[in-house]
Parts: structure tokens; sequence; C-alpha cells
């Protein structure tokens, strides 16, 4: 929220509803909301062009990139963010309204985008079916 906050976008942690967009930090990622529907066409390339090339910021995603990435859109989803942030390498999303909007990221932390082969999770099978020593290579793991 620093961020928005520095180029004039109101936020309010507090209360989204009354502030111009609101973002929710998940470590490696960060979903922008914009809080009025009605300036959504508006707001949405402001935002954008706010964040990308930001320090830490390694991608913007747009509603049209959220089936490359595992998020419903919108129209799907009354939760679903209107931009996805990615962090770059060795950062993090904060929460904080005050500081830093990216810092750099220290031990682990949890929500960067799968398909960066340094997030890649691992997937063990065991039972009674599970053929012994089988690699299944790339698997995409998604409800």
């Amino acid at each position: 929220m620093v961020l928005l906050k520095q180029n004039g976008i109101s936020v309010d942690a507090l209360s989204p509803s009354n502030a111009d967009a609101w973002v929710v930090p998940e470590g490696g990622t960060a979903g922008v909301y914009v809080s009025d529907p009605g300036r959504k066409a508006e707001l949405i390339p402001e935002l954008r062009k706010i964040f990308s090339g930001g320090e830490g910021v390694a991608k913007v995603y747009g509603t049209e990139d959220f089936d490359e990435i595992g998020y419903p859109v919108p129209t799907a989803s009354s939760q679903a963010p209107d931009l996805v942030l990615a962090a770059g390498p060795d950062y993090m999303f904060s929460g904080e309204s005050e500081g830093d909007y990216a810092t750099p990221a220290e031990g682990g932390t949890h929500g960067y985008i799968n398909s960066d082969p340094q997030m890649r999770a691992i997937f063990v099978a065991s039972g009674a079916n599970i053929r012994k020593g089988v690699r299944l290579g790339n698997i995409r793991m998604l409800m």
C-alpha cells in the first residue's frame, strides 16, 4: 500500500471500501483490488503502470493471465483480485502501510507463483496401487 500512497492512490487498510484500491499481500504474491467497480477501467491501467518495473516486482498479472497462474477471474469469484503482483527473487510483499512495499525475503515464505522452478513443491504418493520408483516429472496440482 506504500507504493499506492506514494502515487496518490487512496488506501485504507482497515476499511478498503473507503479507498481507491487495496492490496492483500501473500508473501510471494499480492492481490490488488479496485474498490469501486465503476472505476476499474480507469484505475487498473494506472495500477499496472505503478507496479510494473517496481523494485521487487517481477511481473504484474492481469485477469487475462489468471488461468496461467491458477487464479479465478473476478467475474467467476467475488474474491478474485483485479491484478496479481509476483515478487522477484529474494523479495516478498509486506502488508505495511509505512516503509517499503516490497522487502528482501529473509528465510522462507509462501505465496509465490508455482511456475517458478524454484517454487515447485514436493509431491509424494503412497499406497497399495502406487508403483515403487515411478517418477512423474512436473505435474500440475491445482483443483
